[in-house]
C-alpha cells in the first residue's frame, strides 16, 4: 500500500507592523559633513539618546526619518541629524545616508526572528547569531550565560504584538552595570509597547537572546 504524504502548511513569517522606531544611542555621526574625509576618529560623535530613526516600509518604498520622542511619547521630526555618514559603535561599517542606515536596521530587525528550533543572539552592534540547544530541544541557562555575558539572567515576555509568544533572555543587572542599549531588542520592544501608548519609555540593554518561550527550560 502506497502512502501519500500529507502536505504540511509552510511556516508563516512573523508580520512586522510599522513604522519601526530605533533608538540611536549606539550610533555615531560624522560631524565633519558628508564630503569630509573619514580619517579623523575625533570627528565621530555619539548621537544623543533622544534621537531615533523611524523606518516605515510601504510596498517597495522605504521612509527613514530622524525623530525625537517627547516625554508624552509624541514623535517629532529632527532634521538636524539627517546628514551622515553614520556608524554603529563597535563596527567599521559606515552608512552614508539615513536611508542606508534604515535599510540595514530594518533588514536586521526582520531577520532576527529565529527559525524553528533555533534562537537568535542580538549583539550590541546589530549583529545576529543563530544558535541551537547544546543538548536536547530546549535551551538551558548554562548555555546562555556566556553568550549574554552575565551570571544572573532575566526573561522579558512579549505578551502581545508581532512577537507574542517570544521571549528575550537578558542580563538581569544590565541596566545597573551601565550596559549599552541594544538597537534591535529595543526596536522589538517599541513594536510591542509603542512610546505613545506606554510611559515611561523603556529600553533593552546588553547582548540578549530571542527565542520562543517554550524553548527555555
Amino acid at each position: 500500500m502506497e502512502i501519500t504524504p500529507v502536505p504540511q502548511p509552510a511556516a508563516q513569517p512573523v508580520v512586522l507592523a510599522g513604522p519601526h522606531l530605533f533608538n540611536l544611542s549606539n550610533v555615531q555621526m560624522f560631524y565633519g559633513g558628508a564630503g569630509a574625509a573619514l580619517t579623523v576618529a575625533a570627528w565621530w560623535k555619539k548621537l544623543p539618546a533622544t534621537v531615533f530613526l523611524q523606518v516605515t516600509q510601504r510596498g517597495d518604498a522605504l521612509l527613514a526619518t530622524m525623530v525625537g520622542v517627547t516625554a508624552g511619547g509624541q514623535v517629532v521630526t529632527t532634521p538636524a541629524y539627517y546628514l551622515g555618514p553614520f556608524r554603529i559603535e563597535g563596527t567599521e561599517r559606515v552608512f552614508s545616508t539615513v536611508r542606508e542606515l534604515g535599510e540595514y536596521l530594518l533588514a536586521q530587525r526582520t531577520a532576527m526572528v529565529p527559525t524553528e528550533d533555533t534562537a537568535t543572539v542580538l549583539g550590541l552592534d546589530g549583529s545576529l547569531t543563530e544558535i541551537r540547544p547544546s543538548k536536547g530541544k530546549t535551551f538551558k541557562f548554562d548555555q546562555l550565560r556566556p553568550l549574554i555575558g552575565a551570571d544572573t539572567l532575566d526573561i522579558h515576555y512579549f505578551q502581545h504584538g508581532p512577537l507574542a509568544g517570544y521571549i528575550l533572555v537578558i542580563d538581569d543587572n544590565g541596566k545597573y552595570s551601565g550596559a549599552a542599549l541594544n538597537l534591535l531588542a529595543t526596536a522589538a520592544w517599541f513594536d510591542t509597547y509603542p512610546p505613545e501608548q506606554y510611559s515611561p519609555i523603556d529600553v533593552v540593554v546588553g547582548t540578549v537572546v530571542l527565542m520562543k518561550s517554550e524553548q527555555l527550560r
